[in-house]
């Protein structure tokens, strides 16, 4: 009867929570791809300092974080992984085949710097890299951090730009409060441990 969840970094994020509403919503049509990347490269800078492998520390959050995005769960992934400044392990590179046919590709690194993801449908696309975020989809969209008014046209945004509407939205999504009202069956957790 002990109920456990992962939090995992991103899922208090308006934006991204927005971003999961739309797909969820068919905003971009029916999944095709999806692309992601995390890098990190503190082990150049400091190569003898202990870290936990690139999978671990790198793509498993990558793999929950846009697997909530896009709502599809992964039932196949398999993984690849190179030293190629160092002894250990320091990129990896993930597959998974998704629910509904899509294929996600993952990489994580700690020899670089790099943080994107990307969401590919049959009518549009988006791109979250850095600060700037960029869509096109099938129709428009208005959201609690931002509205998509013009289908089909290619919008580039900026995080600095929706950080008034990111800050009003952020207590909503807590992630500890959003756990304990799942423990008490009033709210759904964005990512329970069965995932």
């Amino acid at each position: 009867g002990l109920r456990l969840g992962l939090v995992v970094p991103g899922q208090d994020d308006p934006l991204l929570d927005q971003l999961r509403r739309m797909v969820a919503d068919d905003w971009l049509g029916a999944l095709v791809a999806v692309q992601a990347i995390a890098g990190d490269d503190e082990r150049l800078l400091h190569p003898h300092e202990p870290r936990a492998h690139p999978l671990l520390e790198r793509v498993a959050p990558l793999l929950h974080l846009t697997t909530w995005v896009c709502g599809k769960r992964p039932f196949e992934v398999t993984a690849q992984a190179v030293a190629g400044y160092g002894a250990d392990d320091d990129s990896v590179v993930a597959t998974a085949r998704l629910r509904g046919g899509a294929l996600a590709t993952f990489h994580g690194s700690h020899t670089t710097k790099a943080h994107a993801i990307a969401l590919h449908g049959t009518d549009g696309g988006l791109r979250l890299a850095g600060d700037r975020l960029w869509l096109r989809g099938k129709r428009a969209y208005r959201g609690n951090v931002f509205a998509y008014e013009h289908p089909g046209d290619e919008v580039v945004l900026d995080r600095t730009d929706l950080a008034a509407a990111i800050a009003a939205n952020s207590p909503e999504l807590e992630p500890l409060g959003s756990f304990a009202r799942w423990l008490d069956d009033t709210d759904d957790f964005a990512c329970p441990a069965e995932q």
